[in-house]
């Protein structure tokens, strides 16, 4: 069922680079590619071409053609940082760098792309920051927006611990 072959795909972005299943989750994108265009189901930003973006995606998941990957999708990216689809493909990008230790790819993305808009889709540009260990991003994102609370926070958290020796 085409349906079901389509589902299964999408969720394998679920995966990690570690996860048995992603080669046959890859398998699954490269059988559904070979599809009657009938059978092939649109899909959304950056995944409309459903099964070569999917491809593309889970080959980097395993480490392979990985810049290729990033070139991919990067070129669906505007300097529109207020365009949805661009918001989407960021989103996709942000996952993958972060699943491959790209933390600062996903970083510069994502204050690029998703500092504002995102409220509703449950992903925050300061978690991924405090996520990554990037506190001095985090403290720079805070005071741009405004927010004494978490500015304080990183303020606090980068500041030298009593006893500790200051960096050199």
């Amino acid at each position: 069922d085409v349906s079901h072959l389509n589902a299964v795909v999408r969720m394998a972005r679920e995966l990690r680079p570690d996860d048995p299943e992603l080669k046959l989750a890859l398998q699954l994108a490269q059988y559904g590619a070979k599809l009657a265009p009938q059978y092939q189901y649109a899909g959304t930003p950056p995944f409309s071409e459903f099964y070569p973006a999917h491809q593309h995606y889970l080959r980097a998941l395993l480490g392979e053609n990985v810049d290729e990957a990033s070139d991919y999708f990067r070129a669906m990216l505007t300097d529109d940082v207020s365009e949805t689809n661009n918001k989407l493909t960021a989103l996709a990008l942000v996952d993958l760098y972060e699943k491959l230790g790209r933390a600062q790819d996903a970083i510069d993305l994502a204050v690029k792309y998703l500092t504002e808009g995102v409220e509703g889709i449950g992903f925050s540009v300061g978690d991924l920051c405090l996520e990554l260990g990037r506190l001095d991003v985090y403290r720079d994102l805070a005071r741009q927006q405004e927010n004494i609370l978490a500015w304080t926070s990183a303020l606090c958290e980068l500041a030298p611990k009593p006893g500790s020796t200051p960096p050199a």
